[in-house]
Order: structure tokens, then C-alpha cells, then sequence
């Protein structure tokens, strides 16, 4: 069931007033007041878009640096978002850009689907939940923001307007009111196995989307309706090829397929239900922007590795260093140069971060995907974080088993 949006004063915010009559706002500051630094971390965001009428970011990350320091994750992603700065639209606020975000916690959603309907506008959060929906006409427009896992939300979208518009949306444990799925999926040259890139993905029949293959020759569609659709595949000197399959609502599907520069027969393209583990794990929704190297279980069962690390041989700009601590992740690009040491990647093995850990302690069949990032590539969320012994991490090496699941 879809819940109305409540209007207040700049944004709008996805609450329901309650019967007390005490505003949300209200509520989470004298939650905040009494060291709830959950409510610190929403008090935050409306200090940063200025849901509350007023717009002050250097309160809300002060109130974001508060909640970070006792662990609270959503409040140091926050803070990591709020430090890089969110534009600011030049036209008199015709332009709407705003969040999207977790009622309970404040984390951003990203892959929400916002819609105006009224105006034949749809667009997708990114993975900091921004959502830019352009310039617009004056008036007032119906919006509805969904995403798989938490209820759909509507309500009415002021323009012109000067602050940002906030989105907080409530988990919900039902994932039969789930809408949308997903495509993910990677395109390989036929003879040489390589990623390729600037592949064009379209679907032509049951849906529309588009999109381009990155470097390694992944890429992904969301925010589509559920049923039949029929994906084509498209490079200037290959093959077209296409393939039919069926979008489950909040599900991803991964396709595989192979391009020929030449006539010949190729194997079928390839087409599996996603893991759901992955799916709450974020990887689906990293994965469709990643400027990362990523393997999936259909990558570890063609390269039938003997360790975990033999893998890493295959990402790009990373090396394996063993030493004392076993096997570890280091970048090739950079040395530490006060001490002439490897920059090594942080480890994360089912979201939990390991310190003096060797990477060759997991079995090959144990996974489920491995995801490498470098420098600024590091999603934010595993961003500017610090070992044990105080050292900045070059990126991170995020594992997900199938005992994570």
C-alpha cells in the first residue's frame, strides 16, 4: 500500500504525523537530545537539505561527526556525502535535485525510482540517493519514490522551489509489495574472454531502458516492471545479439553473453536468478556505476582458482603481497613514501572489516563475489577509513561467501 508524503515547509518528507500530533522533526530532536544518535543522524539530513525550513550543513555535520564517532554507519556515510557537496541548482529552484533515505536510519537509498507521472519524468538515486529530476514547469506535481524492501511513497512536489526535496522512506519487511526488478550481467569477446566495453543494452520490446557496458564489460538496467522483455546487445564490427527473459519484481536477473566480430555460431546467452544474498548486500546496485573490478560465483567456477588469491591476479592495478600477515591486497600504483611500503587494500569479509587477516584463509568455493576498489573509487560507504594502526587504506577488497548468505 502506498503512503502519502507529508508537506513541510521546503521538502517532503515520507512521514505520517502522529497521533500525538508531535512532529517527526520534534521527536528526533528530543531523541537526539537524549544521546538517540540515530535521531542525531536524521536531524542531520534535514539540516542539510533543509526539510526543517532551515538549511545548515555545518550543523548537520557536526551532528553527523557526533553519531560517526560511536560507529553509527549511516551517520559516517552521511558524513562522507555531506563533505563532498551536493550542487546546487542556478535557475531560481525550477531545478529539483534531492535525497532519497532511509526513514529509521537516514542511509541513503540509492536505485529508488522517483517519478512524476503527471509529467512523464522517471528517474533513478544514485548510490548516495541523490535524485536529479531537472528543470521543471511551475506548479505543483505528484511525485512517487519506490524501491525494492521499503513502501511506496507519494506526494505533492512544490516548483519552484530553493532547497532540496527529501524522500525518507520506511523499510518493510513484506517483500511481496516489491515492484521492480533488476538487469545485471557482463558481455565478453568470443576468443580472447575479455570484458568489452560500450556495448549498447537496450530493450526493445516489454520495457524501455538503455545503457552501455563499462571496461570490463558489466553493466546494469533497474528500476524495470516486472514480466517479459527482450534485451539487445549491440557493438559497431559484432554480432547483434538478443535475448528474451522475464524481470521478477524486486529480483535481479544476471545475463552473459559472448560477441563475435564474425558470423559463427556462439553459445546461448546465458541467464540466472541473481543471488539474494547480493542483492541486500548492495553488490547489484554498486556494480551497475562500479568503476571497480568485480567476480561473481560464474567468474570463480571459469578461472577454478586453487586459492583466493590467484584471483586477484586478474584485477587490474592490484598485486598480492605475502608476508607476515599472510596474503594481502596492495596497489601497484602506489607506495607509501615516507616508508617505501605497499599501499594495501582494507578487507572486508561479509561487511566485517579484518585486521592481520590473511586472504587465503577462504576456500574458492566459498564465495559468492569479490569486489576491488582503488582510491577514489572506493564506494563511500567503505570510504576514508583507518586500519588499527592509524594507516589510510588505498581502496578496499570487499568478499561475499555463501555463508554470508
Amino acid at each position: 500500500m502506498a503512503r502519502t508524503a507529508l508537506l513541510s515547509v521546503a521538502l517532503l518528507i515520507a512521514w505520517t504525523l502522529p497521533a500525538s500530533g508531535q512532529s517527526p522533526l520534534a521527536e528526533h530532536r528530543d531523541a537526539c537530545e537524549r544521546g538517540e544518535l540515530i535521531s542525531c543522524t536524521i536531524i542531520g539530513l534535514i539540516y542539510e537539505t533543509g526539510a526543517g525550513g532551515v538549511r545548515d550543513v555545518e550543523r548537520a555535520i557536526s551532528l553527523y561527526e557526533r553519531a560517526c564517532r560511536f560507529d553509527v554507519a549511516a551517520a559516517c556515510t552521511r558524513l562522507a556525502l555531506a563533505q563532498l557537496g551536493v550542487p546546487t541548482p542556478q535557475d531560481g529552484g525550477a531545478s529539483r535535485i534531492g535525497r532519497v533515505a532511509d526513514e529509521w536510519t537516514g542511509a541513503p537509498i540509492g536505485d529508488a525510482v522517483v517519478d512524476l507521472p503527471d509529467l512523464g519524468i522517471r528517474v533513478l538515486a544514485d548510490a548516495a540517493g541523490r535524485a536529479d529530476l531537472g528543470s521543471l514547469p511551475p506548479g505543483r506535481h505528484r511525485i512517487v519514490a519506490q524501491r525494492f524492501g521499503y513502501e511506496r511513497v507519494e506526494g505533492d512536489l512544490p516548483v519552484p522551489w530553493e532547497t532540496e526535496f527529501l524522500l525518507l522512506m520506511a523499510p518493510t519487511a513484506d517483500e511481496g509489495e516489491a515492484t521492480l526488478g533488476r538487469i545485471f550481467g557482463q558481455v565478453t569477446e568470443e576468443g580472447t574472454g575479455r570484458g568489452l566495453s560500450d556495448v549498447e543494452v537496450t530493450l526493445v520490446s516489454g520495457g524501455a531502458g538503455r545503457t552501455v557496458t563499462n571496461s570490463d564489460g558489466r553493466f546494469g538496467l533497474a528500476g524495470l516492471e516486472p514480466g517479459t522483455v527482450e534485451v539487445r546487445l549491440f557493438r559497431l564490427g559484432y554480432e547483434v545479439r538478443t535475448t528474451t527473459l522475464t524481470v521478477r519484481p524486486g529480483r535481479t536477473v544476471e545475463i552473459y553473453a559472448t560477441l563475435s566480430a564474425q558470423a559463427i555460431e556462439l553459445e546461448a546467452i546465458e541467464v540466472v536468478i541473481g543471488s539474494p544474498y547480493l542483492e541486500r548486500t548492495g553488490f547489484y546496485l554498486r556494480a551497475r556505476g562500479s568503476a571497480g573490478s568485480l567476480f561473481t560465483r560464474r567468474d570463480f567456477d571459469r578461472f577454478d582458482p586453487i586459492a583466493v588469491s590467484d584471483i586477484f591476479a586478474r584485477a587490474p592495478g592490484v598485486s598480492v603481497l605475502r608476508g607476515r600477515r599472510g596474503a594481502e591486497l596492495v596497489t601497484r600504483r602506489d607506495l607509501d613514501r615516507s616508508s617505501g611500503t605497499a599501499c594495501r587494500l582494507m578487507p572486508y569479509l561479509d561487511g566485517i572489516r579484518m585486521t592481520d587477516w590473511d586472504l587465503d584463509n577462504i576456500r574458492p568455493d566459498d564465495l559468492e563475489a569479490i569486489e576491488i576498489y582503488t582510491g577514489p573509487d572506493t564506494p563511500v560507504e567503505f570510504a576514508n577509513r583507518y586500519d588499527a594502526n592509524g594507516d589510510y587504506q588505498c581502496g578496499v577488497v570487499l568478499i561475499w561467501t555463501t555463508r554470508g548468505g
